[in-house]
């Protein structure tokens, strides 16, 4: 029996009394990582008491009045993204908060539109805030008064809150800036995972450990080889050096670790929605990093609480979808999944770098194996 019947197997129990008691959901399945959908968005704006408002734009697409508060993804079926319909009566979607980091020349929510995007049509609804672009200065329950209040708007008044996993199953997600101060605001709303994307925690005036050393639970940091090295002071563990003082020995188990070769800080980015953050020669970031979170996610923080479909995510958090079975209606909701790990293979010995620029290397520690793999594009 091939690892790909395994999978269909493990699959199939997975998700046995799920798809039984969820025929009645919208799609016919319940979205999650062997079987997308599309998404949609709204955004919401501080229009007292906060309600949904379609932006009001000038013929540039300039944001005239008012400010948004969020850009909500979510599941959906509908072709066109834009106000498209929720997905109803599926099992509930877990909450994730998307902090964006300091690339001024965008606007953040078109910043985020893929990665949140790939996330919902997982089965997440992701709230892109518009309280990030700063450092955290150490003093949380200061810095993160907009998020957390965020938090509770999309816990208690949002319209569509009753498709939402009840607390805390909540992801808090940070690039750059932003990393920093999601991590203070995971130590004030109760959450499940935490992702970081370049957090410039070494900038911190306070030190690194004033917010990496509180956190509790799952952890996934991504950071590239270039800039995040070099500026950013993001680089999470350097194998090559002693473990001692490292980003990486202040958080505890489970953790992950992403080291991304040719990468930039601006990568997870929408392609052409920035100028400000730097960009690097490997194409593979943007979707690699959101199906590394997709897999993350799933493994801790599944939709609807599946645990099956967790346990199919291993630790090194590799799932390639050409080794999942195929997925409902023929696949016609999956066409670009996880398309940055299908462009990729694995492989146990280090590549060249300077045949490979795009390679990554992958870390891991849980209570259960440690260790360490490479991808290489194939």
């Amino acid at each position: 029996m091939t690892r790909r019947d395994l999978l269909r197997l493990g699959v199939a129990s997975a998700l046995g009394g799920w798809l039984s008691g969820c025929a009645r959901c919208d799609a016919g399945f319940p979205p999650n990582m062997t079987m997308p959908v599309f998404y949609g968005y709204k955004d919401y704006v501080y229009t007292p008491p906060l309600t949904y408002a379609p932006l009001a734009r000038n013929a540039t697409g300039v944001i005239n009045s008012p400010v948004p508060m969020a850009r909500v993804f979510y599941p959906s079926i509908a072709g066109t993204p834009a106000g498209a319909p929720i997905l109803m009566n599926c099992e509930p979607f877990p909450l994730v908060l998307l902090v964006h980091g300091d690339c001024p020349d965008g606007v953040p929510y078109n910043q985020w539109l893929y990665f949140a995007g790939q996330l919902a049509r997982a089965g997440y609804v992701v709230a892109v805030t518009s309280a990030g672009g700063r450092l955290a200065t150490g003093d949380a329950r200061g810095d993160t008064v907009d998020l957390q209040g965020v938090h509770t708007y999309m816990r208690t008044d949002w319209e569509y809150r009753d498709t939402l996993m009840p607390s805390p199953n909540t992801a808090v997600i940070g690039h750059s800036f932003g990393g920093t101060l999601e991590a203070e605001l995971a130590t004030q709303i109760p959450v499940k995972a935490f992702v970081s994307l370049s957090g410039t925690f070494g900038q911190v005036t306070a030190g690194p450990q004033v917010v990496l050393s509180p956190l509790r639970g799952p952890c996934l940091f991504l950071w590239n080889t270039s800039f995040d090295d070099q500026t950013a002071d993001a680089v999470m563990y350097l194998p090559n050096q002693p473990l001692a003082g490292q980003f990486w020995s202040l958080i505890g188990a489970p953790k992950h670790g992403v080291s991304i070769a040719g990468g930039a800080h601006g990568d997870y980015l929408t392609s052409g929605t920035s100028t400000d953050c730097h960009q690097g020669t490997c194409n593979l970031v943007r979707p690699l990093s959101v199906d590394f979170t997709t897999t993350f996610l799933t493994k801790y923080l599944p939709p609807g609480g599946l645990t099956g479909i967790a346990g199919l995510v291993p630790d090194s958090l590799i799932v390639r979808p050409q080794d999942l079975p195929p997925p409902p209606n023929h696949g016609f909701y999956a066409g670009g999944f996880l398309g940055g790990l299908a462009s990729s293979k694995r492989t146990s010995s280090q590549p060249d770098s300077t045949k490979q620029p795009c390679f990554e290397q992958v870390f891991w520690q849980t209570s259960s194996s440690q260790g360490s793999t490479y991808l290489i594009p194939s």
